[in-house]
């Protein structure tokens, strides 16, 4: 599934190498990110220690919860 078909608050594992813009925290293969909303190219979202980061809109991803 791609990033950008997320719904806001669902729990997803990245899938593959992401790229993060420019001054953004890295997002790593494997890493879980909680989705809040598509801006422009990136989703932003936050990671497990409450970083906001930036994966591009088509990063493939795996939901790992739904929102509640």
């Amino acid at each position: 599934m791609k990033a950008m078909d997320c719904k806001y608050g669902q729990v997803v594992r990245i899938v593959g190498d992401a790229t993060a813009p420019p001054d953004a925290p890295e997002v790593s293969h494997d890493e879980v990110v909680k989705i809040f909303r598509l801006d422009g190219m990136y989703v932003n979202g936050q990671n497990e220690y409450g970083d906001r980061v930036y994966i591009p809109a088509w990063q493939e991803v795996e939901v790992v919860d739904e929102p509640k």
